[in-house]
């Protein structure tokens, strides 16, 4: 799949990276900051001085993004062809000590560190197949509701907000695929840089 699509807000990527993604990512700097022996890698520079950088990490977050039916064509037709789908994020981070804030007399101070995004490549996939229980949504024409070629039960039709649809069963489908008539197979987007609206550096205080 082209990366453009994901790319335009109405796919919801764009909000997502925005804050699911980018809140994992500070959460898991701000742990790699605090532990000097994180088992995947501390972000802390060597020595604490003013302007001292860490090594660089690679971290990555997955999650879930299921776009609207009824926001815009753009979700309506990502929602018909994939539902609900996977975002997948990596991101290469590194650290700078700024110095340190608060406390009395360097008692309680807080560490305050700038984590600079070096690179954020983010890729969309899905695993096409079949849900026991579900229905999947097909706007259709009134006049084609009497040529579906389906068999008995395998479709229900409905009308939503004045739109004729189709709920196509997966049972249907699923029964068709352990036939060997259908299978299950990855579908997933070019990889793509993240917005520059989403790359901004982190400040951390830890």
């Amino acid at each position: 799949m082209t990366a453009k699509t994901f790319k335009q807000v109405d796919s919801e990527v764009p909000s997502f990276l925005a804050t699911n993604a980018r809140d994992a990512f500070e959460k898991g700097c701000t742990d790699r900051l605090k532990n000097k022996a994180h088992p995947q890698g501390t972000l802390r520079p060597p020595t604490l001085s003013k302007g001292a950088k860490g090594p660089i990490r690679f971290l990555q977050f997955r999650s879930g993004v299921r776009p609207s039916r009824t926001a815009t064509p753009l979700s309506r037709d990502l929602s018909i062809a994939l539902g609900a789908y996977n975002v997948h994020s990596a991101i290469w981070a590194q650290a700078t000590y700024m110095g340190s804030t608060g406390g009395v007399f360097g008692i309680g101070a807080d560490d305050v560190y700038q984590v600079e995004i070096l690179r954020w490549c983010v890729q969309c996939y899905d695993v096409y197949d079949w849900n026991l229980g579900a229905a999947t949504p097909f706007p259709i024409e009134p006049n084609d509701v009497k040529n579906l070629p389906l068999p008995p039960g395998a479709a229900t039709i409905k009308n939503i907000g004045g739109i004729t649809v189709m709920m196509l069963k997966d049972d249907y489908f699923r029964d068709l695929e352990v036939s060997g008539g259908g299978r299950a197979y990855l579908v997933r987007s070019e990889s793509f840089e993240a917005p520059s609206s989403v790359t901004g550096p982190f400040t951390i205080k830890v």
